[in-house]
């Protein structure tokens, strides 16, 4: 009784000996681990690059804006701010709504601090005080005395296309430009 249970238990040392040096099937097996993990990785190369694109495109609309705003001669009102919002708007091509914020400031060098001359944005954000631009004190730059400078803030909601690790999130872009063609940019009230 003895020996069919052993030949048994070699036939199947056998069998299972043959099974492990087959290749036959294997490449099929190995596509079938490695396929989904280049799809993740190629959507997940579609989403950074996407973000990166979308980052850069608003990061150059904000400067465009700022410069439209330096060029300026005649004093701006809250209409210019919603159509500059408009053009900012065209550039980008945001899924969600965007807002700017456009602020004229000055260097107070009695008092060691920076003077908001008018601060608007749209899409009912609140604009800067002389309380609040402290926040930006440090992206400001070094000013003469009486030199002013025009501070444009944009602000873009980003949503990726499909989740592969990072969320949804704002794109705010700070740009500062002198005025070039008048010493002062203008609120029209």
């Amino acid at each position: 009784m003895k020996q069919p249970q052993s030949l048994t238990l070699s036939l199947i040392r056998a069998r299972l000996a043959l099974f492990g040096r087959d290749l036959k099937g294997s490449l099929s097996v190995e596509a079938v681990l490695i396929f989904p993990i280049l799809i993740w990785a190629y959507v997940a190369m579609f989403v950074f690059f996407n973000a990166f694109r979308a980052q850069t495109t608003n990061l150059k609309a904000a400067y465009t804006v700022g410069d439209m705003l330096s060029r300026e001669l005649d004093p701006v009102n809250q209409a210019y701010l919603d159509g500059l919002n408009n053009v900012f708007n065209y550039l980008v091509q945001p899924q969600n709504p965007t807002w700017i914020r456009v602020t004229v400031v000055n260097w107070d060098d009695v008092n060691k601090v920076f003077k908001v001359q008018w601060s608007h944005a749209t899409h009912g954000k609140p604009g800067y005080t002389n309380a609040t631009i402290t926040q930006l004190a440090s992206k400001i730059p070094v000013m003469a005395v009486g030199d002013t400078v025009i501070i444009v803030q944009t602000a873009m909601p980003y949503t990726p296309a499909f989740d592969v690790g990072i969320g949804a999130f704002n794109f705010d872009d700070l740009v500062i430009t002198r005025p070039r063609f008048a010493p002062q940019l203008l609120w029209a009230n």
